[in-house]
């Protein structure tokens, strides 16, 4: 069998009750899903058979697989979600949050393996005048149209691009309300139930402090806290289109993360049918003061037909009363809307 099919609990789907379907159908819809699988010979066992036991085992299977495709995916396979790894040149890898073979992966690779030719001076240069009075400090800020447009890419990267026909982001506006956001981007109300969009806004003028933000090429930033004084908490929203270049930094698990605290990284699938990867973990922050707080980190990755999204969720879990299961987070990121992107 194709191995992405091994790890599949098919009983899962069907564990009591006769097969709903006939016969019949169960031969015909077999028999195309076996050859899409790579089964061939006896281990199709798609032949006519009167035993009660493998009619149950295929009735069992059948079940799976019409969720399979309804789902579009192997949504219930381990691994659902193949995201690259950026490969360092000393052995080291972190998991990144394009898909595996996309063409946002490969330019980041070779966009590192690029910079890690350089020896470790030149490397520190390259950074150094990258960070250079901050990151915001290094674009051009023009108040009229809320915006800061950052330099262009440099010539190793202008070659990436061409190479795998992507965009390169350069001007970001500010906004004064996560409606406005998505509407210039021209795409629909990804928060869905997630967050109330109508109260994601600001009238004190300064937009750039209100975390709302849209790129000229369709990506999307919302950032919040929670919806009152007493709700301890930090998200990040981020939709951008998979023909825009990523960093090669863009991780969806650095190794970092991996050594924290009760870390754990999970497959799901979202109550649309998109395959899901999800980790969290703990750390502790000191504020201003030097007091220390325990929070609890989610991130969640999910690739859409056309847009990656991300959605990090950070909450202080001082008060035990405010932590959260990992099951109650994909609860919640099934209150975001996907179809917004369609």
């Amino acid at each position: 069998m194709n191995k992405q099919y091994e790890n599949i609990d098919f009983e899962a789907f069907c564990p009591d009750g006769d097969s709903p379907f006939t016969e019949a159908e169960e031969r015909a819809c077999m028999e195309k899903f076996y050859r899409s699988a790579g089964i061939t010979g006896n281990g199709g066992g798609c032949q006519k058979t009167g035993s009660k036991g493998i009619r149950r085992k295929f009735a069992v299977l059948l079940a799976a697989v019409i969720m399979v495709l309804a789902f579009g995916t192997i949504a219930y396979a381990s691994g659902i979600l193949q995201l690259g790894v950026i490969r360092h040149a000393d052995g080291e890898q972190e998991q990144f949050l394009a898909l595996e073979d996309s063409a946002q992966y490969k330019a980041a690779q070779e966009a590192l393996d690029d910079e890690e030719s350089f020896s470790k001076e030149e490397q520190v240069a390259r950074l150094e005048a990258e960070c250079d009075g901050g990151f915001e400090s290094k674009g051009t800020w023009n108040d009229r149209e809320k915006s800061v447009t950052f330099k262009g890419p440099d010539e190793k990267t202008q070659e990436l691009l061409d190479k795998y026909h992507l965009e390169f982001e350069r001007t970001h506006y500010y906004v004064n309300s996560a409606k406005k956001a998505f509407d210039k981007a021209g795409i629909g109300n990804v928060l869905g139930d997630f967050r109330n969009i109508n109260a994601l806004e600001s009238n004190d003028g300064y937009v750039y402090d209100d975390g709302y933000i849209y790129t000229e090429k369709g990506s999307v930033t919302i950032i919040g806290e929670g919806e009152s004084s007493a709700d301890p908490v930090y998200w990040e929203l981020h939709v951008t289109p998979h023909n825009v270049y990523l960093s090669p930094r863009d991780y969806f698990a650095s190794s970092e993360d991996k050594e924290s605290d009760g870390f754990r990284q999970w497959d799901f699938v979202t109550a649309e049918g998109y395959a899901a990867k999800a980790i969290s973990y703990q750390e502790s922050l000191e504020d201003d003061t030097g007091k220390a707080y325990t929070y609890r980190n989610f991130q969640v990755v999910v690739h859409t037909k056309d847009h990656l999204v991300t959605l990090l969720y950070n909450i202080c879990i001082d008060d035990p009363k405010n932590d959260l299961s990992n099951r109650e987070f994909e609860k919640m990121v099934n209150q975001l809307d996907f179809s917004a992107l369609s």
